[in-house]
């Protein structure tokens, strides 16, 4: 794997998901998906084994839950930064696109 590809981790607990979004990304020369997570606990560790530069999370899976995840991954590599988007049936205080990891509240 080339080092200047973006490594991309999925992380959803519905496999129709996955697929898709692994097969919107599959084509692209510079994207490479380096696992698929489909608890919060699969996705910590996955993300340890396989650094990704970027990691797909859906805020709803079971084990770890999704805010936690984000946590310990700010905790662990502080130089991460967090990106979400809060969609119209999502409940009040979901991360909003542009969050900053510090601004999480503890869980």
């Amino acid at each position: 794997m080339p080092e200047d590809r973006l490594k991309v981790l999925i992380a959803d607990d519905h496999p129709l998901v996955i697929a898709g979004i692994r097969r919107a990304l599959e084509h692209d020369e510079d994207i490479d998906i380096v696992g698929e997570a489909h608890s919060g606990s699969e996705l910590l560790q996955l993300v340890e084994r396989r650094l990704p530069g970027v990691v797909l999370m859906d805020l709803k899976m079971p084990g770890v839950p999704a805010l936690e995840c984000i946590q310990r991954i700010a905790e662990t590599w502080p130089e991460s930064n967090y990106s979400g988007r809060r969609w119209p049936e999502a409940g009040g205080g979901q991360p909003v696109r542009g969050s900053s990891v510090r601004s999480i509240p503890t869980v």
